[in-house]
């Protein structure tokens, strides 16, 4: 992989700080693992898409969205009581089943943080307060459909050298396995499970290498991004950052390994004292959402200075481009959407895109995918 040094005279704002002036040697590094790179760049091929709006009632912050089969479910914050709704695609996106409340007992999540991972008729999500990963089934029975528990796995927090360290994105990679993001350190990104949440040990490595373990809590937090799976694979993007890298399970190791990464933009950021700091003018880009298909790996991006960043405006918080890579890290596809969505996810078999947007109001759109 070729470096790229230059000096740039760049200004670096930490968020809601005064701008900080220094003259920054950045050099773009190939990280660990035999992984190779794929360069940032525009991409050869963009289509303009045309989306679908469907009068869904989507009432709750930062929701998540998944399809089987049919059927489109939704996970809303903050909303007390069955916060998981089911559609039918058949059907007009309408309602047909609804699970989840706020609480202890089984079907009951005290901060459902998001759905992690979808397989089969099954789907996994995260109750972050007690660390705790739950199997989610979609049943369909004498013309109905209902949602039930199958099981409730605890990952608690790790710890190393007198540490605690908080398993983010904590997702089912295959039959055997869990993986989560713990950023134990720059060469320790990601944490190994066993099918009984086990913890086997750390591996993968950071794009930032400055003293990732002395950051502060909120820098660590920042670099946490982005984990999607898909049968013993798994994506990793960062928010702030926009990077992603690709791993595969590898039968020569009991750790995967990583295959490919991309940088789909330039990055400005230093690390001081601790935190990491972005320049809100040079560093463009949010990652709102990705996803990781059988063939193709999908990055919902905001193509912004960082510095205009606010999610209270939809042109400003919420994304309308779809960067699309293969599974080999080739640049495949960029996908210019009609409304602007917070997350999304693909149904591959009638090759449609759905995503959350809230433009006119909160409600499902879907997108007909091109054949790439």
């Amino acid at each position: 992989m070729k470096k790229i040094p230059f000096i740039a005279l760049v200004l670096f704002l930490a968020l809601g700080c005064g701008e900080i002036p220094f003259i920054a040697l950045v050099l773009f590094l190939a990280l660990g693992c035999g992984g190779t790179k794929t360069d940032s760049g525009t991409f050869d091929r963009e289509y303009e898409l045309t989306g679908t709006l469907y009068d869904t009632d989507i009432v709750g912050s930062y929701p998540y969205i998944g399809t089987i089969d049919s059927l489109v479910f939704v996970l809303l914050g903050n909303v007390p009581e069955q916060f998981g709704r089911v559609y039918s695609i058949g059907n007009g996106m309408k309602e047909i089943a609804s699970f989840g409340s706020v609480g202890r007992g089984p079907g009951e999540f005290s901060n459902a943080t998001e759905i992690t991972s979808v397989y089969d008729d099954k789907f996994t999500i995260t109750n972050l307060n007690y660390y705790q990963i739950a199997t989610m089934q979609i049943v369909a029975d004498s013309g109905k459909v209902r949602v039930e528990e199958l099981e409730r796995l605890s990952f608690g927090q790790l710890e190393s050298e007198g540490l605690g360290y908080e398993a983010r994105d904590v997702s089912r990679l295959d039959e055997r396995h869990h993986v989560g993001v713990a950023y134990k350190s720059a060469e320790e990104v990601f944490v190994l499970y066993d099918e009984k949440m086990n913890p086997l040990g750390f591996f993968g490595d950071s794009p930032v290498k400055d003293k990732v373990k002395n950051l502060s809590r909120r820098s660590r937090s920042q670099l946490y991004g982005i984990l999607r799976v898909n049968e013993g694979r798994f994506i990793h993007a960062l928010r702030d950052l926009p990077y992603v890298q690709f791993y595969e399970s590898d039968k020569n190791s009991p750790f995967p390994r990583k295959k490919w990464e991309a940088w789909y933009g330039e990055p400005y950021y230093q690390v001081v004292d601790g935190d990491i700091l972005y320049s809100r003018t040079k560093t463009v880009g949010k990652t709102n959402h990705a996803y990781l298909g059988n063939k193709y790996v999908y990055i919902l991006y905001l193509d912004i200075p960082i510095g205009e960043y606010d999610i209270s405006r939809p042109e400003t918080g919420f994304a309308n481009t779809v960067l699309v890579y293969d599974h080999d890290g080739r640049k495949v596809a960029r996908l210019n959407l009609d409304h602007r969505m917070y997350c999304f996810c693909v149904d591959q078999e009638e090759n449609k895109l759905y995503g959350l947007t809230t433009t006119p109001e909160d409600r499902i759109v879907s997108f007909d995918l091109p054949d790439f």
